[in-house]
């Protein structure tokens, strides 16, 4: 990853990162072929009692249900929506207060 891109992810991500609900992110990418297509993966963790959006338990779990929402939005050099920034939760603390997946 050029230094740019992960300077364009930081600067996106760093107001996220003083909200009470956001947990944190890894976004991945790769290219899938020689035509400039890429391949992109995420994992997200968000308070589990900030909203039912991001609410996720054992039933959760094995049900395989969407969490979250939104999209991941391209800024540079393309247009319009990259893909959903929904997932499957497969973690969850009910002490400290998280989902993830």
């Amino acid at each position: 990853m050029t230094a740019a891109a992960k300077l364009f992810i930081f600067c996106n991500l760093l107001g996220l990162a003083f909200s009470s609900h956001f947990r944190g992110a890894v976004i991945q990418w790769s290219p899938v072929n020689n035509n400039g297509a890429i391949e992109i993966n995420h994992r997200i963790a968000w308070r589990r009692s900030y909203s039912v959006s991001f609410y996720c338990d054992s039933s959760t779990i094995s049900s395989m249900s969407l969490l979250g929402g939104g999209a991941l939005t391209c800024q540079v050099g393309c247009s319009g929506d990259l893909g959903s920034m929904q997932y499957y939760c497969t973690d969850f603390s009910v002490t400290e207060d998280w989902s993830a997946g």
